[in-house]
């Protein structure tokens, strides 16, 4: 188990990604923020992969700001160089940080609370982030269940299925569909 902590741990820190003041921490930062950013960006991946330009992506998404046709430059940029495996992975690692800015500086919000949602939604896209991240890694199915709540567990079966049959970049492209639905229903499926 302590090999695949360290497997994961490298991926994360391995995978690059077009880091620059983003990363930083937001004043005044929420779940919900980090939440509707990440949800953005991988919609943005999403739709670059199934082979939209960034041009008509600009041209066509109503209330477009410059600051998000520049993300949107950004973002194929970053897709051009480091390729969708590396995007994808890079975001999720940014929106777990995020979130994770956030807790340390407010906890928990109380339930019920509309932040409490967009908390909900983040932990869930991380832990299933963290087991494709095994998957990748090579980690042993058997060892990652173990570590897992059993409401996670399904889930798990489910990415290292997924992975097994198609591959990184197709779990990742479901991870962000999950992640959209969960923000949208506050439910992720099993």
């Amino acid at each position: 188990m302590k090999r695949l902590g360290f497997l994961l741990m490298l991926a994360l820190t391995a995978l690059p990604f077009a880091g620059k003041a983003e990363d930083a921490p937001v004043s005044g930062a929420s779940y919900e923020a980090c939440s509707m950013v990440a949800s953005q960006y991988l919609t943005t991946v999403q739709l670059l992969q199934q082979g939209l330009e960034p041009e008509i992506l600009k041209e066509t998404l109503p209330g477009l700001t410059e600051e998000g046709a520049r993300r949107i430059d950004a973002i194929h940029d970053q897709v051009s160089n480091a390729g969708f495996l590396e995007t994808y992975s890079g975001i999720n690692a940014r929106f777990a940080r995020c979130a994770r800015q956030v807790y340390e500086a407010q906890g928990e919000p109380q339930r019920g609370e509309r932040e409490h949602h967009f908390y909900v939604c983040a932990g869930e896209n991380k832990i299933r982030y963290e087991i494709l991240l095994a998957a990748w890694a090579g980690g042993d199915r058997e060892e990652v269940l173990q570590q897992l709540q059993p409401q996670h567990q399904v889930a798990a079966n489910s990415i290292y299925d997924l992975y097994k049959d198609e591959g990184a970049v197709t779990v990742f492209h479901q991870l962000a569909t999950e992640l959209k639905q969960c923000l949208s229903t506050g439910h992720y499926r099993q």
